[in-house]
């Protein structure tokens, strides 16, 4: 009986003494993400945990007191820093703070000297730092939470990414027309069989490194690109969008084509932090502090806004639109919201989109603001079975809806004509997409749909690009920022013009035309440019 007591009070203590243990532990990993949580809105955002900003010294004396020196800001948000003109801005990340892993020039960063280069400005050697790198006011336990963000930086395993592949995506979704679908796929897939096939031999070059001990694998990997198709209800789609990236995660998202807004789409590359790269859509509807999506241009909410401000300039004080899909109801709801700030109102003509435009209806508004300017947010084939004979002062047409294409409009005879216009102006030389036809022509690719292809072309190519200079440091973030600082890639862009990318910017189109319609004919001398 005794013994029996002896190894009940042992088991007790036993189980007491593991709960004990385990509740520590996870009281150190609960601390521990509160110090990761606190490091990341450091690095990215420079606000302390109490919620004021990171007061940066400058200019030697210079206290100021904002989130234009975050750390993110100059070193990027995966901490592999820059070059910007002749100034290096170094890596940041765990590896090399922190270890020799990638570097053997200096001794490792302690939390301790972590502190001294931040907010005395000293290196560790005991040398100061550039003037341009600024001093920090922080507190130890603020230079901890730095610290464990920064190492979290090279710890994150890079999904899709192995020894012996990369593993890519692109989406498509059901309601595309299958030719369409079939063009896009030939270029994707086209491009990456010939990156695969080792034509400048990637996978026999010889791997450098400082020590053998830190050599990688090869930098040459194999793409492996999958398609993803969204089917059904568009509330589904980031459920299936998931159920693909869970059983088989990938690097990137490249290219892709939704007839209706990006926005399910979008979501799920922000939740998941998948760079995903130039979709072929006709509403991105992305948010302002989306990252990982970068778009050819806003779309129709691009439109909504050029023509905002084409309508304030001209001072217009009423508009009347016309739409009956969902994407053309937000681009109307857009630009109703910015005029309203002007003091400039707008008619709504909603139709079914199984019958054409309403011409009465149309008729009834026209009589009651008789000079205010029409939008017709419609695709062609509504645009053509239109009665030209109506009287309208003004009428705009969305080339996002006519999918660029301003051919066969010459039967409609209205007073006045416009398009809004995102494309380079008919006439005008591409050489970016007579570079296109010539690569599809050599691989015998059938361009039944230019812009669509040309699209998904510049799409793969820059995804390449960057892959190529990012090299060993297959880093997510670090790929988007390598396209940010690609000041060279819209030079390969098809179609847009006056096409940029900057640190943080996720659009490369930021304008487009009025462009006035003769007889259905571009008058591209008068066309204007507006820059939202």
């Amino acid at each position: 009986m005794n013994k029996t007591l002896a190894n009940i009070y042992f088991n007790s203590n036993f189980i007491f003494s593991c709960f004990i243990i385990l509740a520590s532990f996870s009281m150190n990993l609960l601390a521990e993400d509160k110090l990761l949580i606190e490091g990341r809105e450091i690095y990215q955002n420079g606000r302390l945990p109490n919620g004021d900003n990171v007061t940066a010294i400058v200019a030697g004396d210079v206290p100021i007191n904002g989130s234009q020196f975050s750390c993110e800001n100059c070193h990027g948000r995966s901490g592999m820093g820059a070059t910007e003109g002749n100034y290096v801005v170094p890596s940041v990340i765990g590896d090399f703070l922190f270890t020799q892993k990638h570097q053997t020039k200096r001794p490792n960063y302690t939390v301790k000297s972590l502190k001294k280069a931040l907010v005395d400005g000293i290196d560790f050697s005991g040398n100061p730092f550039d003037p341009l790198m600024p001093r920090y006011i922080l507190s130890d336990s603020n230079v901890e939470a730095l610290a464990i963000y920064l190492k979290s930086l090279s710890s994150r395993i890079q999904p899709g990414l192995h020894d012996n592949a990369i593993h890519l995506s692109t989406v498509v979704t059901e309601d595309i027309d299958p030719t369409a679908r079939k063009a896009i796929l030939d270029v994707l897939q086209k491009f990456a069989s010939e990156k695969n096939r080792q034509t400048r031999l990637e996978s026999k070059r010889p791997n450098r490194g400082l020590r053998p001990e830190i050599r990688l694998p090869t930098l040459f990997r194999p793409w492996k690109l999958d398609v993803w198709t969204l089917k059904g209800d568009r509330k589904t789609w980031q459920s299936q969008l998931q159920n693909y990236y869970d059983n088989d995660p990938v690097f990137a998202m490249i290219g892709g084509l939704s007839s209706g807004s990006w926005d399910p789409i979008g979501q799920f590359c922000e939740k998941n932090k998948l760079p995903c790269l130039f979709p072929t859509t006709k509403l991105a509807n992305s948010q302002p502090n989306d990252w990982y999506s970068i778009h050819f241009s806003k779309g129709l909410e691009l439109e909504a806004n050029i023509l905002a401000k084409h309508f304030v300039k001209n001072k217009r004080n009423h508009i009347i639109q016309v739409y009956c899909s969902k994407i053309a109801s937000k681009a109307a709801s857009i630009l109703s919201a910015n005029l309203e700030k002007n003091q400039i109102k707008s008619s709504h003509l909603k139709f079914d989109c199984a019958d054409n435009v309403p011409n009465s209806k149309l008729q009834t508004y026209l009589k009651k603001k008789p000079n205010s300017p029409v939008i017709l947010w419609v695709e062609k084939e509504k645009l053509l079975a239109m009665n030209s004979s109506q009287k309208i002062n003004k009428l705009y047409l969305s080339s996002v809806l006519l999918n660029g294409d301003l051919d066969d409009l010459d039967g409609l005879a209205f007073e006045a004509f416009y398009a809004t216009y995102l494309y380079r102006l008919p006439g005008k030389r591409d050489s970016a997409m007579t570079r296109f036809k010539v690569w599809a022509k050599l691989r015998k690719i059938a361009i039944t749909h230019p812009k669509l292809q040309a699209e998904a072309f510049f799409a793969v190519f820059a995804a390449n690009d960057s892959l190529e200079h990012i090299r060993r440091f297959r880093i997510q973030d670090y790929l988007l920022e390598m396209l940010d600082h690609s000041e060279g890639l819209p030079l390969y862009l098809p179609s847009y013009p006056r096409a940029s990318l900057g640190p943080g910017q996720r659009f490369l189109s930021k304008g487009g035309y009025i462009l006035p319609l003769i007889n259905g004919k571009a008058d591209i001398e008068n066309a204007e440019w507006v820059q939202p």
